[in-house]
């Protein structure tokens, strides 16, 4: 028997929304895998543990309105090993461990919050976005 992985590392992998979500933020695993097999997400709040950065939007009506089939409510994440484009919360400089604020967005991490990344480019607005390489860092000390 061969057990491969189900997907590579920095490989986007596609997860359904559960609640709203907006692409260029972190999201994490919300529940179980749907019936489809789909792995299931919704954005993270301040210090979560993050699965990925969502490429997609996923709005409210349009979970309010689609078949629960729907691969309208399908995202690409981005994963651990990848470079992504995040929506910053706050300035950051270069090489800034980061982690995610309550609505997702990347802020320098503080204690007690999970490292999902680093910037690899300064961050002087909040209206662009930000570099991060992701990774899992542990806990902020």
């Amino acid at each position: 028997m061969s057990l491969r992985a189900r997907f590579q590392p920095g490989k986007n992998v596609p997860a359904k929304a559960s609640a709203a979500i907006v692409a260029g933020t972190f999201v994490k695993i919300s529940a179980d895998k749907d019936s489809d097999g789909n792995y299931v997400i919704a954005h993270c709040v301040a210090g979560d543990r993050a699965f990925g950065v969502t490429e997609e939007d996923v709005t409210s009506t349009q979970i309010s309105n689609e078949n629960a089939h729907s691969v309208e409510l399908l995202a690409n994440i981005i994963r651990d090993g990848a470079i992504a484009r995040v929506v910053p919360a706050a300035t950051m400089s270069a090489a800034t461990l980061v982690s995610s604020d309550a609505n997702g967005k990347a802020v320098a991490a503080t204690s007690g919050a999970y490292i999902v990344g680093a910037t690899v480019e300064a961050c002087t607005s909040t209206d662009a976005f930000v570099e991060v390489e992701l990774f899992k860092g542990g806990l902020h000390a």
